[in-house]
């Protein structure tokens, strides 16, 4: 499984994002500048907002794995000078593909990192983060002059993605999907899942068990992953809730009911934002 990360420390003065990607690191921005009184550079960004208070954002660590190969990797980390995003790209459930070159899960991951590097402003609101990343998504269906009624009745072919976005300027993560946020100050944890995907992932856990008792070979499901295949005719029906029960961004409206926002405290020193393969801390 792939997942990303990213790290929050916060004062009030200065907030700090580290962002750990995860096994999928694609493609990481880093920004490295340089702070008035220090010799060396850091990975830092700074920016001041209208109120004159200096926020800074620094990456402390990052790292993306993907699953088979950092080409083909789903998932990505977006720094900016006012957000951290770590983008979770779904991992397609039919062979249909937008772009030849890579999967539709990446493919809906870059798009979305598009719109955080080049179209959000600082003071922006999770409900226009969601607008514009649908709204980019659905020009990519419409470049590619697809079908948008059978997409509207097979969610399955869709290209889907989620995330989870930290806003400096507002001192709010945005939980878009299924993804977690961890305060490392107060111990909390934060989350966002899926109803009912805890049944389907204990099939498919079991599944695995199974074939490694009757001898299979853990190297093997590098290759193909049968406790995957197992739950996969699950996992295209439950495509249907998408955007009905639980959020996503796959160029569909998405009900804000299910998004979660989290206000930071002020107490909050370091944040770790991941996606939800990311192991528990």
């Amino acid at each position: 499984m792939n997942y990303a990360v990213s790290v929050v420390q916060t004062s009030f003065r200065n907030y700090t994002v580290a962002c750990l990607t995860s096994p999928t690191m694609a493609s990481a921005l880093t920004h490295t500048t340089r702070r008035k009184g220090l010799n060396a550079p850091t990975e830092r960004t700074s920016a001041t907002h209208s109120n004159e208070k200096e926020t800074m954002i620094e990456i402390i660590d990052r790292q993306v794995v993907g699953k088979k190969s950092q080409e083909e990797c789903e998932d990505g980390i977006v720094v900016t000078d006012d957000f951290v995003a770590v983008i979770d790209g779904s991992t397609s459930k039919t062979e249909k593909q937008f772009c030849p070159s890579m999967r539709n899960g990446r493919y809906a991951m870059t798009l979305v990192e598009e719109v955080v590097k080049r179209q959000m402003s600082p003071e922006d609101k999770v409900e226009t983060f969601c607008l514009k990343a649908t709204q980019r998504i659905r020009q990519c269906y419409q470049e590619h002059n697809v079908d948008m009624e059978r997409l509207k009745t097979n969610p399955v072919e869709r290209m889907t993605c989620s995330a989870i976005v930290y806003s400096s300027a507002r001192k709010e993560i945005w939980l878009v999907g299924d993804c977690q946020a961890f305060d490392c100050t107060d111990s909390k944890l934060y989350e966002n899942n899926k109803p009912y995907e805890q049944p389907i992932a204990e099939m498919r856990s079991a599944r695995i068990r199974l074939d490694l008792l009757d001898g299979a070979d853990p190297a093997t499901y590098r290759i193909q992953d049968k406790g995957r295949d197992f739950i996969l005719p699950l996992l295209r029906e439950y495509c249907k809730y998408q955007n009905v029960t639980y959020p996503v961004i796959d160029g569909f409206s998405i009900p804000m009911n299910t998004v979660k926002v989290v206000t930071l405290p002020a107490s909050t020193q370091e944040l770790v934002l991941a996606s939800d393969a990311y192991p528990r801390p």
